[in-house]
Parts: C-alpha cells; sequence; structure tokens
C-alpha cells in the first residue's frame, strides 16, 4: 500500500488516516502488556485507523477491551487454528481433520528442535504476507511472538516491535528465553523500530544490541490516573482482617515474581513480633503450590494469596505499601496504580522500575536479592510509620507522565 493519497478504509470508505496493525498471539491472554497495549491504542484512535489481528478469536473480554478497533480476519487460518490448541484436544479429538493433527505434530517437533520461530514462518507467512501489507505499519505487541518473523518478512508497512519486559534479563532467564531471543539481533534488523518501556531498559537492549540502538527507542506506558482511581472506587471483592499495617501485591503466581519470598519475609516479620497482613493478588501455575506452602509454614492467616480478582484497585487503594519482588521488570503498570492512588511502594529495582518510583520519595528501592529487600521491608513495617507517611504526602497529587508518552506514541506512527 502506498504510504500517500487516500486509502481505502474499514467497510470500504475513503480515507487519509494511517491504518495501523497490532499483532497478538491470543488477544484473550490477560496480562500487563496486554492492557498496555489496549490503553495504546485507546488514546491513537480518534487519530488512527487501527485493527487488530489474534490468531485466538477474541472472547467477550477482549472485544471490550479493545472497543473501537477492528479485528482482521483471514479465512484460510481455519485449518491453522489448531495450533492455539493443546496436543492433547487436537491428537485424540474427531473434529480435527488428519491434516490438522499432522500440523499440531509438526508444531510440537519443531518446538522440540528448537525450531518453532522457522516453523511459524512457513506455515503463516503465505497466508498472512498480502492482508498484513494493506496496513501503513505492523506493530508486534510481545517480545516472545511467534508472528515477529513474520512481521519482519513483510514488504512495504513500516514494522514495531514492542517490548515489555526488562529484554536484558528475561533473556537469560530460562532455557525457553534464550530459545525465543537466540536470533533477535538478525530479526530486529528487519524492523524500523524497537519499543522499550524505559530509558534503562532501552540502554540495556542497546548494549546487547549496538548496530539496533538508533532505531532503539523509549516510550512509558500510557498512565490514567483518573480512570484508576475511578476504578478503585468500586466495592472491595474481599476485606483484609484487621492489622497495624496493610501490604498488598499484584502479579501472576509465577517464578519470575519471588512471591515464596512473601511466605518467608511473613515467617520472619513475624518471629520479630511485627503484626502485618499481606494479600497476594493473581492467578497463575504456581498459585496452589503457594497457597500448600503459606499454609504449611503457619502464615496463611498473616499472607493471603487471594488468586485472581476482576478489579485489585480498591483493595490497593486500602494499603498501606504496594511490594513488588520480581526478578525483571518493564515498567509494571501494578506500580503505576498504586502510585495513582497514593500508595508508596516498595519494589526490587529493576528494568523501568527506578524511573517510575522515586527512591526514599515515593518508596523504597532494593537489588533483586532476598536480604536487602528484606531488610528494607522490615524498616517499613518496623515502626517507621512517618516515613510511610512522608511518602504519601509526595503522592498527594500524583500525576503520571501521560502527555510526554503520547506524543511519543504520535510521533512513532506518524513518521516514515
Amino acid at each position: 500500500m502506498s504510504p500517500g493519497g487516500a486509502k481505502q478504509g474499514r467497510g470500504g470508505a475513503a480515507t487519509d488516516r494511517k491504518k495501523l496493525l497490532f499483532v497478538l498471539d491470543d488477544a484473550n491472554y490477560t496480562s500487563g502488556a496486554q492492557n498496555a497495549t489496549a490503553a495504546v491504542i485507546r488514546a491513537l484512535l480518534p487519530t488512527f485507523e487501527i485493527d487488530l489481528f489474534s490468531l485466538a478469536a477474541p472472547g467477550e473480554r477482549a472485544k471490550t477491551l479493545f472497543a473501537g478497533a477492528g479485528w482482521l480476519q483471514v479465512p484460510t487460518l481455519a485449518d491453522a487454528l489448531c495450533l492455539t490448541k493443546p496436543a492433547t484436544e487436537v491428537l485424540p479429538g474427531r473434529q480435527y481433520s488428519l491434516s490438522q493433527k499432522w500440523l499440531k505434530m509438526r508444531q510440537g517437533l519443531s518446538i522440540l528442535l528448537g525450531r518453532q520461530n522457522a516453523f511459524t514462518e512457513k506455515v503463516f507467512l503465505s497466508l498472512l504476507k498480502t492482508p498484513f501489507e494493506r496496513y501503513d505499519t505492523v506493530v508486534t505487541v510481545s517480545e516472545a511472538s511467534q508472528f515477529r518473523g513474520v512481521v519482519a518478512a513483510l514488504d512495504g508497512p513500516r514494522k514495531v516491535q514492542w517490548i515489555h519486559t526488562d529484554y536484558a534479563r528475561w533473556r537469560d532467564i530460562s532455557r525457553w528465553t534464550r530459545g525465543v531471543t537466540a536470533r533477535d539481533g538478525t530479526l530486529y534488523e528487519r524492523f524500523d523500530r524497537i519499543v522499550t518501556l524505559s530509558r534503562r531498559c532501552r540502554d540495556d537492549f542497546s548494549a546487547l544490541y549496538p548496530h539496533l540502538a538508533e532505531k532503539t527507542v523509549a516510550i512509558r506506558n500510557l498512565v490514567d490516573c483518573a480512570a484508576i482511581r475511578q476504578r478503585a472506587g468500586e466495592p472491595l471483592a474481599l476485606t483484609p482482617p484487621e492489622a497495624p499495617l496493610h501490604i498488598v501485591s499484584v502479579g501472576r503466581a509465577e517464578g519470575e515474581k519471588n512471591f515464596d519470598w512473601a511466605i518467608d519475609f511473613s515467617k520472619r516479620l513475624r518471629a520479630e513480633g511485627l503484626r502485618v497482613h499481606w494479600t497476594v493478588v493473581g492467578g497463575g501455575r504456581l498459585l496452589p503450590q503457594l497457597r500448600q506452602r503459606a499454609e504449611a509454614e503457619g502464615v496463611f492467616g498473616e499472607l493471603w494469596f487471594a488468586g485472581p480478582l476482576e478489579n485489585p484497585l480498591p483493595l490497593v487503594k486500602q494499603a498501606d505499601l504496594f511490594v513488588l519482588l520480581s526478578r525483571y521488570e518493564g515498567t509494571p503498570a501494578t506500580i503505576d496504580e498504586a502510585l495513582c492512588l497514593g500508595v508508596p511502594v516498595l519494589a526490587t529495582a529493576v528494568g523501568g522500575v527506578p524511573e517510575q518510583v522515586q527512591d526514599g520519595k515515593t518508596g523504597l528501592l532494593a537489588p533483586p536479592e532476598k536480604e536487602p529487600l528484606y531488610a528494607a521491608l522490615r524498616r517499613l513495617c518496623g515502626g517507621e510509620k512517618e516515613t510511610l507517611a512522608a511518602f504519601r504526602a509526595q503522592l498527594r497529587g500524583y500525576r503520571a507522565p501521560r502527555e510526554e508518552s503520547l506524543a511519543r506514541l504520535h510521533q512513532l506512527f506518524e513518521e516514515g
């Protein structure tokens, strides 16, 4: 599609607005990155015509979250939708054809051989190249997306890769992430822009790939404090028991979130005679294991693993302290939410977190190590309520740097 002149918009009408396509593997997967992407799309809809592509058909939640954007339908993908389903469903399932079962088996073999990206490109490029190339800009919204190679191979559109995490730490966190990122140095050469969420994440990414530095930019997540405060005014989904100090953490129960440390810290605080109540909100693979261990360690009364809540913000608003224990992050939306609600933050100094939390003013930062983090927690729980009060005073009238981010987003999509 040529960048100049009137284009055919959604519904066949002529439009001069640039057309953007955001590519998601699964629009139904709930994550901070998905919510951040939705905020970007909502902010850009008045200026650009925006569609989304998802291999999995969007459910009602996704349709509501991305309301106003269109959904790119590719009918020829019908047979490939089996790739979004588990093998235990596809292989014995009578509703799947022999060709679909063979395709699913080839996918499994490609994963075992570390060639999933090559497999995905071979299967999808011929199906998606023509519909994707009708857009001015195509955006891959995950650093682990199976469609990154497909987008990189497009001719014509500008190509943008969004990186939502602390890439320099994340890429070495597991065998899987090392496999996913193995060819990023050459893959991203074919993209026009790489977007990170903080200056620190950008600088660390550029140190890994100096030849990509000039095309790598930092754009903070869009934060709507007014909307956050409005949602925080909804009724509480649960009420913690009375305690001198209430702590809240929000995040998926996965290894990188270090929620097992919350169990150890709760035991140590209780042993030192410090009464707190800590609520951890979020689902995830490790949730049953964490609940069992908290009960076995005898801290289930002081530490609740509440599971997922549709809206945890009323609980965050009532907290005295928000705690983030992660090994790596980009710029967590949960921290932005806590700050908008005037709640001080104790967090690990990873990724873009030091650009969100002013150490010693709106909260405390600690290395992603157990003992320094516990020392900071012990300080705040050990009678230094004047420190928390000072942090709260600093947060009165807090405003996130939304306008700067919005200007940079418009610049990103208007260029080229």
